[in-house]
């Protein structure tokens, strides 16, 4: 760095540092308020002037060469030439890194007499005492953080557009609207975002936990709606404080999830927030998670301060919507065409409706509320639906076929097999670009044409369940409505179904065969799939986190089961034998795992990362298929009463599933429940019923 570079920098810090505390002095009873929900450490301090830099005055033609730990540390704003490609970039950035690295080593090398004007200035970073040691590892801390000034001036123009319905959501909730502020750090205001890891939408959720609040399959991704994934976002920090007491660690959860800031708490033993982004070092709590918060707090003031900073700014108008609920099944063509507006705008209104839609091969769910702009439709949205000509609403769904991946198949291979592009396979299944898939996943592959789901029914009207088989797959083998399905079989929440079972697909099977039904009906706890036989269901390997539960490897080489988890599993994702796994714990034949219990693993088949991924998707996929019929709408205080025993916890609140009972109560001894111990329970709901395939095992 230049002299003129680094006073630049150490000028505009010292501006940063300047007008943050003309603002904490600002007696505005809101901003007090702010103050007191938001606390600013004086610790964390330069970490929120470094990130109002980042987000004010660094744009992303450059960017900051920094020490990954001490935020204070910044050895060069790096520039980019107008039209450096990406691998350029990088290259300019390692030759910057190498430079400062070759300095800070001779530092920690050689005398400190009679230095260069480059190495005294890199020297005064640090203490006047600073080791050799300190020095040399400093040189393995630099990071290279890119400007984001231009991005989130466009971000303050696009807010524009849904900040009036993000404070209402706020308001309506009874959270401070400064929360606001978190779409600048996740995308910018950016509704079509989409990360390297699949998180989604303007507030980034993954799969996983976009499916605890919002409707995420293979026709309906919520996230990418802007006004639904709102709310789903407030949900989701409300919960996340609802769990954790403070601010600071409910948006630090955001990132690192609830169950992991839980156990910071846990291990550090305090709710300072500035201890535990300077101590913690749990799995996975890397530069992102640590610096997750002071970011927000500098979103929250340079989007306060964003016309002082970028000059006056034309924020986009808020968007005016005609909307109305769908009455049957829909081809987006036909609709568009009676509503005379192009494909592109009925799209471009309405993001949440995936791809499939749009190319035909599935049709616009029963139940979806539509939007439109006033200006693009000559009537009311609602008068418009109910003028529909009677062929042009469907009964049901487009089929579609489960393909089980195989050991060796490629995302490439198996569209070559039906007939698809990779890409469409891809973005029909909610991969990201680069998401690998895995021996066991369940793809759905669309049925194109005019095909539609079902075939004859049997003239008894009965299935006989088969291994692999789901509620979901079954109704759409038939053409059938799974709401029907489950109601001829009188199920409740917490039915499962099992090979040999006689599923009746009629009103008049079920009635005449009352007692098989009941017989049908108390059979709980029997899964339908067994380890390796593939399960039939609608379901894809998110990357999400499975509810942040903790699914990493103990420096020993060791676990602790999960629920659901059996030898099998752990034999599979480890490319070993189950019986060596036996032999290693002690365990004798047919002596199963229980929850909760430690297995020392053997890592000679595949590496810790390896089998803490397969570990996880396995996780996600299984807990997917339960948000794929239910969502969560709260979570309320209840205290164990003498008697209750999980069986009846899961009963009397509606079929809530023992992990996700485990997941809000990580701390509990749930397998010995005493009366007075104080628990949160989820309230879950199913969701309406539009005739889409769900996941029957829970």
């Amino acid at each position: 760095m230049n002299t003129t570079s680094a006073t630049k920098c150490r000028f505009s810090r010292c501006l940063c540092s300047a007008l943050l505390a003309l603002c904490l002095l600002y007696s505005g009873s809101a901003l007090a308020n702010a103050v007191e929900l938001f606390p600013r450490p004086a610790e964390i301090e330069p970490d929120v002037a470094f990130w109002v830099q980042v987000y004010s005055d660094v744009d992303s033609q450059g960017g900051l060469l920094h020490d990954r730990r001490d935020l204070n540390v910044i050895y060069d704003e790096v520039r980019f030439p107008s039209g450096a490609s990406a691998g350029q970039q990088r290259a300019i950035v390692n030759r910057a890194r190498e430079r400062y690295q070759s300095i800070l080593r001779a530092l920690a090398s050689g005398p400190h007499d009679n230095l260069g004007g480059e190495a005294r200035r890199v020297l005064s970073f640090f203490p006047e005492d600073v080791s050799r040691e300190e020095l040399r590892l400093a040189a393995g801390r630099i990071r290279f953080q890119r400007g984001q000034a231009d991005r989130f001036r466009d971000g303050v123009v696009r807010s524009g557009a849904f900040i009036a319905h993000i404070h209402q959501t706020l308001d309506d909730m009874g959270l401070p609207r400064e929360l606001a502020a978190l779409a600048h750090v996740e995308s910018s205001f950016t509704p079509y975002a989409w990360s390297h890891v699949s998180a989604a939408g303007m507030w980034q959720f993954t799969r996983a936990t976009g499916q605890r609040f919002m409707r995420v399959d293979d026709v309906i991704d919520e996230r990418m709606d802007p006004y639904i994934s709102t709310v789903a976002a407030a949900r989701l920090l409300d919960h996340n404080l609802d769990m954790l007491d403070t601010w600071p660690l409910a948006l630090t959860a955001y990132n690192h999830g609830s169950t992991g800031m839980r156990r910071a708490v846990r291990e550090l033993g305090t709710k300072d927030i500035e201890v535990i982004l300077r101590q913690y070092r749990g799995p996975r709590f890397g530069f992102a998670s640590r610096n997750f918060y002071p970011a927000f707090l500098a979103a929250v003031e340079v989007h306060r301060r964003a016309d002082e900073i970028f000059g006056d700014i034309e924020r986009e108008a808020p968007r005016q919507y005609t909307s109305a609920v769908t009455p049957a099944f829909i081809e987006a063509h036909e609709l568009a065409e009676r509503l005379y507006v192009d494909l592109s705008t009925l799209r471009a209104n309405n993001p949440a409706l995936r791809p499939g839609v749009w190319d035909g091969s599935m049709r616009i769910p029963r139940g979806v509320e539509l939007r439109l702009p006033h200006e693009a439709l000559a009537m009311e949205m609602e008068e418009a639906l109910a003028m529909l000509d009677p062929g042009m609403l469907h009964a049901r769904q487009r089929g579609t076929l489960t393909h089980v991946v195989q050991r060796g198949e490629t995302l490439s291979t198996i569209a070559a097999r039906h007939g698809l592009g990779t890409r469409e396979l891809a973005r029909f299944n909610n991969l990201g670009n680069g998401q690998l898939i895995y021996a066991g996943q369940n793809l759905q592959v669309p049925v194109g044409g005019q095909q539609t789901a079902g075939r004859e029914l049997p003239a008894d009207g009965v299935h006989k369940v088969r291994a692999g088989d789901t509620l979901s797959a079954i109704a759409r083998r038939y053409g059938m409505n799974q709401g029907d399905l489950v109601a001829y079989n009188q199920f409740s929440s917490l039915d499962r179904i099992y090979p040999g079972q006689r599923l009746y697909l009629t009103p008049a099977a079920a009635a005449g065969s009352q007692q098989d039904a009941r017989v049908a009906s108390a059979a709980r706890a029997r899964p339908v799939a067994t380890r390796g036989e593939p399960a039939n269901t609608a379901r894809t390997a998110p990357t999400g986190s499975a509810g942040n539960a903790d699914y990493s490897v103990a420096p020993d080489g060791s676990v602790v089961v999960h629920n659901g988890e059996t030898l099998g599993h752990y034999a599979d994702w480890l490319g070993i034998r189950a019986a060596r796994l036996r032999q290693i714990n002690g365990l004798s034949m047919g002596q199963p795992v229980v929850l909760g219990q430690r297995l020392q693993l053997e890592f000679t088949g595949a590496d810790p990362e390896t089998f803490e991924r397969l570990r996880r998707q396995w996780h996600d996929d299984r807990q997917g298929a339960f948000f794929e019929r239910y969502h969560i709408v709260e979570s309320r205080e209840y205290t164990v009463q003498p008697g209750d025993s999980l069986w009846t916890l899961a009963r009397d609140h509606g079929g809530v599933p023992l992990w996700l009972l485990r997941q809000y109560n990580p701390e509990a001894e749930l397998g010995h429940l005493r009366a007075g111990t104080a628990l949160r329970i989820p309230v879950i709901e199913r969701r309406a019923d539009s005739g889409e395939s769900v996941a029957a095992d829970t």
